[in-house]
This record gives structure tokens, sequence and C-alpha cells, in this order.
């Protein structure tokens, strides 16, 4: 529809308005940016940005601080959790999630309703490895008594237990010491975790062991342990 009118010697048609006034009271949170591309103990690469709006969903100027949770999903939220608005808009920039699987975040302020923001899905990437167990107990050309167990990380220190990376090969070489190790020296990993069973040094005297993956290139070296 249009208007015609006239004022003081001018008019127009159509007539265009534009409205002015003041925002009510803050009433409920809104998503203006919604979360996405998140890698375990990584800030997301998207980064929320919340808006707080009165009943009538108008921006307001409100500096409410708000605050995100996990609402839906494993894991750990880490970074900034709660930021102060700035004329009604919380802008997040280094939330992440430390964990895996599809994730819900809860954001809350006080005296206004809560939003809950899409799903999104965190993945686990391997980015270290730790001896959980340490090798000892070695007799030249006996299989150690106390095998090594390896663990495969995320960049949050989590044990990987989602993607290729829990499944990983873990491969085991002589670092330091005479002779070679033998056995079965390239382990699959299991949730990332993986176990050696029958490791066998032939040689007497201080070695230590180099346990190692191909992708990505990740690799540890054992305590010194001796070989009788």
């Amino acid at each position: 529809n249009t208007v015609a009118a006239s004022v003081a010697g001018l008019s127009g048609n159509p007539v265009t308005f534009t409205a002015t006034g003041t925002a009510g009271a803050a009433s409920q949170l809104t998503m203006g940016t919604q979360p996405g591309g998140s890698v375990s103990g990584v800030a997301l690469t998207t980064q929320p940005v919340v808006e707080i709006r009165d009943a009538n969903g108008n921006l307001t100027t409100s500096t409410l601080a708000v605050t995100a949770v996990i609402f839906t999903g494993s894991g750990t939220i880490a970074g900034t959790a709660t930021v102060n608005a700035v004329n009604g808009v919380a802008t997040f920039t280094d939330l992440q999630v430390d964990g895996f699987g599809a994730v819900t975040l809860r954001f809350t302020a006080t005296g206004v309703s809560a939003v809950t923001s899409a799903s999104f899905t965190v993945t686990q990437v391997p980015a270290s490895l730790v001896i959980q167990t340490q090798p000892a107990g070695a007799t030249a050309s006996v299989a150690f008594t106390t095998q090594p167990v390896v663990h495969i990380l995320d960049n949050a220190g989590l044990i990987i237990t989602s993607g290729a990376g829990a499944t990983a090969q873990v491969t085991v070489t002589v670092e330091t010491g005479a002779g070679a190790v033998s056995g079965t020296t390239t382990v699959t990993a299991a949730n990332g975790v993986a176990t050696f069973t029958d490791l066998v040094l032939s040689l007497a005297g201080a070695h230590t062991l180099k346990f190692s993956i191909a992708s990505p290139a990740l690799s540890v070296i054992s305590a010194s342990f001796m070989v009788n």
C-alpha cells in the first residue's frame, strides 16, 4: 500500500516513513551467529554471536553478561565462556570444546530467556603421544615383563576415541642402545590406546625406545631401561 500526503506545500506519492524509537527491556537471547568448525582443544573457527532483544524482537543496548555452557553432547567448554554484551551483542572470540561428537551450546544471561545453538560436530585430531606404561623388566632375547602402552591424545590432552586417530598404527624402534627390537613392533590402537605384548631386545645394556605414528607425524621416546 502507498500513502499520498502533502505538508506545507511538499507532496509525494508514495511517502516513505522512518520510524524511530527505543527498544523495550531486555527479554530474550537470540543467535546472531551459530558456532561451528570445532576440533577438540582448538578454538571454534566460527565463534558464536548472541543478541539480546526485547519481547518484540528489537535489538537492545543491553550490557548483560552472557555465559556459554555445553547443553547436549560430551566434553567441556574452554576459553572465555562469559562475555559482556556491547549494545546488545555478545561476541565470543576464543570458545573451544574439549571432547567429541555432536554438541549444542546453551547461552544464558540474568533476567532473560536463554537460547540454544544449532548442533555442530566436534572432531578429534592426534596431537601428541604419551607413554602410559614404560617398558621394563627386560632380559636379552626374552619378552619384557612390563610391556609398553602408548596413548594417542588430541589437542585437549584427551585420549582419541573417535576418527582415524583412534585406530592409528603405532610403531616402535630402538632410539638408543645396541641391537634392534623384535616382536610385534607395529600395533593398531584401539580407542586411542596401543598396547604392546611381546617386544624383545636381543642385546644387553641401557636402551630407550621410540614410538611413532605416520599421520600426522608424531613420536615419543621412552624412559631409559636396562636389558640384562
